[in-house]
């Protein structure tokens, strides 16, 4: 039954806050593995220009295991354990339950000073939250909050629409192939390397670092399988994997999260959308051939992309200018946002022997990756699309910052990685800058010069590795 009364709300309380009476957090809540993003979570929570942490992501990516994390910390500094309240409406009897009730019980019964914490999982089934931890903010200055949220839409918009200079919206995605090694005790014994000045060491000082990384690659292999969602990370039952991951993730988000937040009622339609991109990773979209075959309306077909999006399901890689000028008809690429959910809905369990599937996997972990990073250092700042000229010439990966051209980086996973003259990263190559080609074969490496163009060709398992321990 629904949790009625203060008597059990209590009771429940202090089944969810077990360090009120033992001192510390549950075995196993707050592991000692900690996710890189974890680092910026801790400093904007323990700032002094204080800002509640807002952490937005998808299922199962770790959200409610930092919090336990940073209670573990709080805990170990000396912070009296009742000062700490953490509460889940994600759960049944907790569903319906408003934060402010729960707080004030807290008060009443637990402690009644100003200077708690409150950890909120899920905040946004509670439709008042925003207005009530703005309240917190303002009216108790030694009040510190985090709150988590599958359904970014609600928790992202409502934090920046009523949290202006309260809230501090971070972003967790699905874990780096970086992350996947370090998890499994299988981090390269190497120096700190931009993988951006890869092209700047000495060719042995190059092999050195390949060698060593080379031993990853059937790592790699598992991480496209598996994707990068901790729970999962030790695990081969890939049949098993991919049904928590279409149940738990997909299913929720689709059927639960998009739906309350967009106002969406024909889920079927979203769902074989999703499916439609998860066939289709990496591929330019037109809406109209979209609308068509899926009999959804164009204006329909965008709302239901911009949900997917604003769900953590996919990534949208806008087509940027490209040698000064602008497309005339620009195309939206779509990225899976974790590679592990693509196997899972199309069932794909052969990735490595399909030299196609390789190819949609290498681009679209590049992409993830390269995204990650660039937004993990500033998201107002870089942009993260393709280019694509009106001759046809495509980059696979273009980075921006304040729209001047960064990075380019092409994903050519076949054997010997071919680039032509006429290919775009040479085409329109910056001058300064070499363009990064992601090849297949861990002893493909090394610049080259094409015309007036300088590539450098980089190991997938390498540049993956690299750009995740960045994060």
């Amino acid at each position: 039954m629904p949790i009625t009364n203060e008597t059990d709300i209590l009771r429940n309380l202090q089944v969810q806050n077990t360090w009120w009476t033992t001192g510390k957090v549950e075995d196993g809540l707050a592991p000692e593995f900690k996710r890189s993003v974890y680092k910026r979570v801790c400093e904007v929570f323990f700032n002094e220009i204080r800002r509640f942490p807002v952490l937005s992501g998808p299922r199962r990516v770790g959200k409610s295991t930092m919090m336990f994390q940073v209670i573990d910390k709080l805990l170990n500094d000396g912070v009296m354990p009742e000062r700490i309240l953490f509460y889940t409406l994600d759960e049944f009897p907790n569903d319906g339950i408003a934060i402010k009730e729960v707080v004030e019980i807290y008060s009443k019964y637990v402690y009644d000073g100003d200077d708690f914490y409150l950890f909120v999982d899920e905040a946004q089934k509670d439709k008042a939250w925003k207005n009530y931890i703005k309240k917190l903010y303002d009216l108790k200055r030694n009040v510190h909050v985090m709150v988590t949220g599958s359904a970014s839409v609600e928790i992202e918009k409502e934090s920046d629409d009523s949290g202006s200079g309260r809230f501090f919206t971070l972003k967790i995605p699905t874990m780096s192939f970086y992350e996947f090694c370090a998890m499994n005790g299988k981090e390269v014994d190497i120096p700190p390397i931009d993988v951006f000045e890869m092209h700047k060491l000495t060719v042995p000082e190059q092999t050195g670092v390949y060698l060593k990384l080379e031993k990853l690659y059937m790592e790699m292999i598992r991480y496209m399988k598996i994707g990068g969602f901790p729970e999962f990370a030790r695990s081969d039952n890939y049949a098993y994997i991919s049904r928590l991951l279409r149940d738990q993730v997909v299913a929720k988000a689709i059927r639960q999260d998009i739906p309350r937040s967009f106002d969406i009622r024909d889920v079927d339609a979203l769902s074989n959308l999703y499916a439609y991109f998860c066939f289709g990773t990496s591929e330019a979209i037109s809406v109209d051939t979209i609308s068509k075959n899926l009999a959804i309306d164009r204006a329909t077909c965008g709302r239901y992309i911009e949900a997917l999006e604003k769900a953590n399901l996919i990534y949208v890689s806008e087509q940027l200018n490209i040698g000064g000028k602008k497309p005339l008809k620009p195309r939206k690429k779509i990225h899976i946002s974790d590679y592990g959910i693509k196997c899972a809905v199309t069932r794909a369990v052969d990735v490595e022997s399909n030299p196609a599937e390789l190819g949609a996997a290498i681009e679209t972990i590049a992409y993830k990756h390269t995204r990650d990073y660039f937004e993990g250092l500033d998201e107002n700042l870089y942009t993260v699309g393709y280019s694509r000229s009106e001759t046809g010439q495509e980059i696979d990966i273009v980075v921006q910052e304040n729209a001047v051209d960064l990075r380019y980086i092409e994903a050519k996973y076949r054997n010997n990685s071919p680039i032509r003259d006429s290919d775009g990263i040479v085409v329109f190559g910056m001058k300064d800058t070499p363009g990064y080609v992601i090849t297949k074969d861990p002893g493909d490496f090394g610049l080259t010069q094409r015309k007036e163009t300088t590539l450098y060709r980089i190991p997938a398992v390498a540049y993956f590795y690299l750009i995740g321990r960045m994060s």
